[in-house]
């Protein structure tokens, strides 16, 4: 049954700032260089905090005035999923606190004025206990800590407020709720600010490339004026990621928006009159995008999500034959035309896939693998990789990255196969808590296409580092809390 109580406007005030907080960081983190800057990363980490304040004071009403609010799930189906996925939270949290505070040493770099090479290194080494986890860099993996705390708060309140019911679906019946569930009006309010903002960091990338500047947004210099920026962010295979993340999320948007439209007006209503025929253009900007950035591997995941996306709406049985050829036709428009803007830099990047060991990723594997071999099982600490990357070069020669361009190799190396295991027990509780649960109830084809966005991320995440960046990551988590709320139905 849902709740009859009238709302405490303490509670109302709190939910509705919970929205809005949100809001706000999904479009900041990216639009904000991509949160990679100090300044960036502090303002990200205290909306998440605000954001689990705001969570933590919404449960102390609800214990107080026993306030049960009118929620998605109602109460139904297995809570063991969502209880087993907080308990994996708190448990990498605590993983990388002990291991900061058991820190091994800490590594410092001197350099002479003007130079990117380092010249001295100076490790102070400290007592630390054998069987517990422990960082070779003590304050970066404080650091990261602090991060991740901040992205937990983020994850439960989001998924606290996208479980949340409108008045307007408070008073619907059963079946109208059912009905239209998808796309929730929480949910639409989150789906069309990140696809708004995401359609115009395309574009606004998409005229940086045209015009030629090397400045994000035309006002931040780049430290490294060789790399290929797009829009805000300072690395082509980020901006590709991000792009990549939301587009197919717009096409399931589209799709939720349409089902809902045909279901309450009927197969002859004029298509015009629906908002779901504005999606559409926005995903077509978004999806433009990664042909600019020239990342190589964002176009290969764009490639593939697109047959993915393409399969999942031919069998779906709910377009028509015309529609489907339609369709498929747009696709292949687009693709002409994100070709005909960016394919010259494209063809001349896998031109040189041969020839360029892949930007120098054979060497950094190579490397990354001995020091997985070495920091196990508890790895090296979280965020350690860049500083201790330079003393496993094999020769001098070679670049001092800043990522394993690997994000399994990474969190192998940093987390060793303990803290791995539970990231990977995370992930897997993120769909099965939805699954189980019984939260809102989505159309098959719907949660296929959300699944797919999420998976493209995840197979490129072996060959780049999405995960290293702060705005991919907080966004990708916001996305994974919305498909925890979600309980597959017949489309």
């Amino acid at each position: 049954m849902h709740s009859m109580q009238p709302t405490p406007k303490s509670y109302r005030f709190a939910d509705s700032a919970s929205g809005t907080t949100m809001l706000f960081a999904a479009v900041f983190a990216p639009w904000a260089f991509g949160a990679t800057q100090e300044w960036s990363i502090r303002t990200l980490n205290a909306v998440g905090y605000l954001m689990g304040g705001l969570l933590a004071f919404k449960w102390l009403v609800r214990w107080k005035v026993d306030f049960e609010p009118s929620r998605w799930n109602d109460g139904r189906g297995r809570k063991w999923p969502v209880r087993a996925l907080a308990a994996v939270t708190v448990l990498i949290l605590v993983y990388v606190l002990v291991s900061a505070l058991n820190a091994r040493a800490r590594i410092d770099y001197t350099f002479l004025p003007g130079q990117a090479v380092a010249t001295g290194i100076d490790i102070e080494y400290s007592e630390s206990v054998a069987w517990l986890p422990s960082s070779y860099d003590g304050p970066a993996t404080l650091w990261a800590f602090w991060k991740y705390l901040a992205m937990a708060c983020a994850f439960w309140s989001a998924r606290d407020w996208i479980l949340g019911m409108s008045r307007r679906e408070r008073r619907m019946s059963q079946v109208e709720r059912v009905q239209s569930a998808i796309p929730s009006d929480r949910l639409s309010r989150l789906l069309w600010t990140l696809l708004l903002s995401a359609a115009a960091l395309s574009l606004v990338g998409i005229l940086q490339r045209l015009d030629g500047t090397k400045k994000l947004l035309w006002v931040l210099k780049h430290q490294n004026p060789t790399e290929v920026t797009f829009g805000p962010f300072a690395y082509r295979g980020t901006a590709s990621d991000y792009l990549n993340l939301m587009w197919p999320i717009g096409v399931a948007f589209w799709w939720s928006l349409r089902r809902r439209f045909l279901w309450v007006q009927g197969a002859s209503a004029r298509a015009g009159s629906s908002p779901h025929v504005v999606v559409l253009p926005l995903v077509a900007v978004i999806l433009i995008g990664p042909f600019m950035t020239s990342s190589r591997g964002g176009i290969l995941i764009e490639a593939a999500l697109l047959a993915v996306c393409g399969l999942v709406l031919w069998i779906s049985g709910r377009l028509k034959r015309g529609a489907k050829i339609g369709l498929a036709a747009v696709a292949v428009l687009l693709v002409a035309v994100g070709w005909g803007l960016g394919g010259a830099q494209m063809a001349k990047r896998f031109e040189t896939l041969g020839t360029d060991k892949m930007s120098g990723r054979e060497y950094i594997y190579a490397n990354g693998k001995r020091m997985a071999s070495e920091f196990t099982p508890f790895g090296s600490g979280a965020e350690t990789f860049p500083k201790i990357y330079l003393l496993y070069r094999t020769g001098s020669g070679q670049a001092w990255e800043a990522y394993a361009h690997d994000d399994y190799l990474e969190a192998r190396i940093t987390f060793g196969w303990v803290g791995m295991a539970l990231i990977l027990a995370a992930l897997m509780l993120v769909p099965i808590s939805g699954l189980l649960s019984a939260g809102i109830p989505t159309g098959r084809t719907f949660h296929l296409l959300w699944v797919a966005a999420l998976g493209g991320l995840l197979v490129h995440a072996k060959f780049d580092p999405p995960f290293q960046i702060y705005s991919i990551h907080f966004t990708f988590l916001v996305l994974c809390a919305a498909l925890s709320c979600f309980t597959p139905a017949k489309d």
